[in-house]
């Protein structure tokens, strides 16, 4: 079992350093007691060694590699009760390459391993919310949202050099039986029971990998750390919790309106650096066994928001509506637990 987890304040900026060149330095900064041969002091210095670099040493050629899917599709509402499946959309390559990363260094502040892409690993990616207009929201219990922006993030796989397809995903055809499937694009039916495209590549044999989970703008994170502008804040002294509750209607709070502002003025929509790691459930605990650290920037232009018509007595009629923006995702570092590197099957 994994699940992911997110740390956007967390401190990246220390030296990585080997444990290694470490000790040999203090060793040789260190005097030799008077008596003490160098025959009689080697034994102790390695016990020192294997007793700290037991794990920190990486296996012999890890040579890893990083890949990722994107969603492209659009949010659709369909019913249980409707004629026929239909396909809503599917996850792609973010990017035609793999990212090669640099061997592993070992740092003894993080207690993992880093690694650093060999060149720029960056893909970009595009994040939607339901704004279907035409019915305003008007939906029967049957019905449900597929491709909406929660249920289908980015993912970013790691595996080694030698796999070169580190994807499966569990997946209900057209006809409503599920297969597994191994090779891009991996597309996804509103046929029999909803499926969460997401996690659909969890159980099914792919390699390890994180999801980019929202927030991945820099105003939206602000508006949670602070609770200021926070999606659960109601846009007005007016609004009930029904009225103002709606995910037909994209992102709402101030800061969508402070992000349409800036994209309407062409000001900068800013960045976000965040880490995402992957947990997985090890005698009842959630460890961390991987993760990565990326820098998220909005692509200028990509920015769209919609007139809220839902409903011609609601005090948000003609309120502008986040709707979808797109983002540049670029791979800053990658961490992996000691044991996890040297253990991990992927």
């Amino acid at each position: 079992m994994s699940t992911n987890h997110t740390d956007a304040g967390h401190d990246t900026s220390s030296p990585r350093f080997s444990s290694k060149r470490t000790l040999e330095s203090t060793a040789d900064a260190s005097p030799k007691a008077a008596g003490t041969s160098a025959a009689q002091e080697e034994p102790a210095l390695k016990k020192a060694k294997s007793s700290s670099e037991a794990s920190s040493t990486p296996p012999t050629d890890p040579r890893l590699c990083l890949s990722s899917l994107i969603w492209e599709g659009r949010p659709i509402v369909w019913s249980v009760d409707g004629e026929g499946a239909e396909k809503y959309g599917e996850y792609v390559r973010g990017t035609q390459f793999v990212g090669e990363l640099d061997p592993p260094v070992w740092s003894a502040e993080r207690g993992c391993f880093v690694l650093q892409p060999k060149a720029p690993y960056s893909f970009v990616y595009k994040r939607e919310r339901l704004c279907d207009l035409e019915t305003g929201g008007d939906y029967d219990e049957y019905c449900a949202a597929f491709g909406d922006a929660e249920d289908v993030p980015p993912l970013v796989f790691l595996h080694r050099a030698v796999n070169t397809t580190p994807w499966a995903a569990s997946l209900l055809g057209e006809d409503g039986v599920r297969r597994v499937a191994k090779h891009p694009p991996f597309a996804f039916w509103t046929a029999g029971e909803k499926d969460v495209p997401g996690e659909s590549f969890r159980n099914a044999g792919s390699a390890p990998h994180v999801a980019i989970t929202e927030p991945d703008l820099e105003l939206h994170q602000k508006a949670l750390d602070t609770g200021d502008g926070a999606e659960s804040e109601p846009e007005s002294e007016d609004s009930t919790e029904e009225d103002d509750f709606s995910r037909e209607y994209g992102w709402r709070g101030s800061w969508t309106r402070e992000f349409i502002q800036r994209d309407k003025e062409r000001k900068p929509l800013g960045s976000l650096e965040k880490e995402i790691w992957e947990k997985d459930l090890v005698d009842g605990k959630l460890v961390e066994t991987w993760g990565a650290k990326l820098k998220l920037v909005p692509v200028p232009g990509s920015v769209v928001f919609e007139q809220d018509i839902r409903n011609e007595e609601s005090t948000h009629v003609g309120r502008l509506r986040l709707v979808s923006y797109e983002i540049k995702a670029s791979v800053l570092e990658v961490y992996v637990k000691p044991d996890y590197l040297t253990s991990a099957t992927f």
